[in-house]
């Protein structure tokens, strides 16, 4: 009780991570509610995002508390729950939102940038020790109409061989009603070799509706924009965007993007 406002479940299930107040606090507790520790505070920060690596390690981020809301500080937190307090892996600036490969061996990280000003940047770090970070991609920071930076979301493949992410047109979101908005970029990018990032297709997904892998990343789901319409399509197609189909219509806020 008291202001809980998330809880996520270690692997294992023996314990839960949680966060208070805002979310101002981080807190563990084993499954039978007997251990409970407050993990993190301080002074105008909040708890961004929280993941387990393992069943004993938990992974987070810090948001600012200032200005209209709460902005990403890009930082990195690593917290052995055995140890008496968290690791800084990343400085504010350096690390970003995050995603852990399915054996958590890496986490890669991406940065926003700022619209119009500085691009925004995709890395991989081991999350053992040293913990090196390496850059894979940088793009134009992308619009969002909003005081909220964009974060494209980070797909692993199953053999963590590589990463998948959908990166829009920077000023996708100013013409999204217009009858040939610019495309969404899908992009493969490598992790363990020198390989540039490869460019896989693209699609005309919309800014609301932006593309998602399957789990084994073969299938890619997105919605799109009916040309100068109000309405918008349900669309499923292969990993590289290839094979569209749509699978459903409808008008906006009555569609989401599929799963």
């Amino acid at each position: 009780s008291a202001e809980v406002t998330r809880a996520i479940i270690a692997p294992d299930g023996g314990h839960i991570a949680y966060t208070r107040q805002n979310p101002a606090s981080l807190w563990v507790i084993d499954s039978e509610g007997q251990t409970e520790s407050q993990r993190y505070q301080a002074a105008g920060e909040l708890i961004g995002d929280v993941a387990w690596l393992d069943a004993q390690t938990l992974i987070f981020n810090t948001l600012a508390e200032a200005g209209p809301a709460p902005m990403p500080r890009d930082d990195l937190y690593q917290d052995d729950i055995r140890q008496s307090q968290p690791e800084r892996l990343l400085a504010p600036g350096d690390g970003g939102r995050f995603a852990i490969s399915p054996s958590g061996r890496w986490i890669a990280l991406v940065s926003a940038g700022v619209y119009d000003s500085s691009d925004g940047q995709i890395s991989v770090m081991e999350s053992q020790a040293p913990h090196t970070t390496r850059s894979l991609m940088t793009f134009p920071a992308v619009a969002t109409g909003a005081h909220t930076p964009f974060y494209p979301s980070l797909h692993w493949l199953p053999d963590e061989s590589a990463l998948l992410v959908a990166i829009p047109d920077a000023d996708l979101i100013y013409a999204e009603a217009s009858s040939s908005g610019p495309p969404v970029n899908l992009w493969r990018l490598a992790i363990n070799t020198d390989l540039a990032p490869e460019l896989l297709g693209e699609v005309p997904a919309s800014f609301f509706g932006l593309p998602r892998w399957s789990d084994d990343g073969q299938w890619l789901s997105y919605v799109q924009r009916q040309p100068t319409s109000n309405r918008f399509d349900s669309v499923i197609a292969n990993q590289d965007g290839s094979n569209a189909q749509i699978i459903t219509s409808g008008d906006a806020g009555t569609l989401q993007a599929p799963e």
